[in-house]
């Protein structure tokens, strides 16, 4: 009887070995590809993974940096033709107001007032926030009033 117990614990124990030493194999053959092996991959997998973060954040800070600048640029351009002596009946409709803004209504407004062939006049006022600290005309209010609504939209 004890024969017989220590021959199954045997063939068991031969069983258990020849498996432990298929998995080992199985084990091996799957950390092995080539010259390089699991660890490698890992540590070369981190690298890549810490500079894909290092480009994120460069990404990131480029992304904030275009966003001030676009901020800062013009966004709007609007015009407005009109005749400055429309009681008169000259002129026609060559004066005109044109708006020059960003998203937060900086910028300016330039007008050209067109008096004959031989005679025209240039003027630009600064703007902050849709205002000017220089009076306004009522074309010059008109395009900076298109310019905000332009840019809602």
């Amino acid at each position: 009887m004890f024969f017989i117990i220590a021959l199954i614990n045997g063939v068991i124990l031969v069983a258990l070995l020849v498996w432990i030493y298929l998995l080992e194999a199985r084990i091996t053959k799957m950390l092995m590809s080539g010259q390089d092996n699991l660890g490698d991959n890992l540590i070369e997998l981190k690298k890549n993974f810490d500079a894909f973060k290092q480009f994120e954040i460069e990404t990131n800070r480029h992304r904030a940096d275009l966003e001030k600048r676009v901020q800062k640029s013009v966004q709007a351009i609007e015009t407005v033709r009109f005749s400055p002596f429309s009681g008169i009946g000259s002129g026609g409709n060559q004066s005109f107001s044109t708006a020059f803004v960003n998203e937060h209504g900086d910028g300016i407004v330039v007008s050209g007032l067109y008096y004959s062939k031989d005679r025209v006049s240039i003027f630009t006022k600064a703007t902050r926030a849709f205002l000017s600290e220089h009076d306004l005309t009522d074309e010059e209010k008109e395009v900076l009033e298109r310019a905000k609504n332009k840019l809602k939209n």
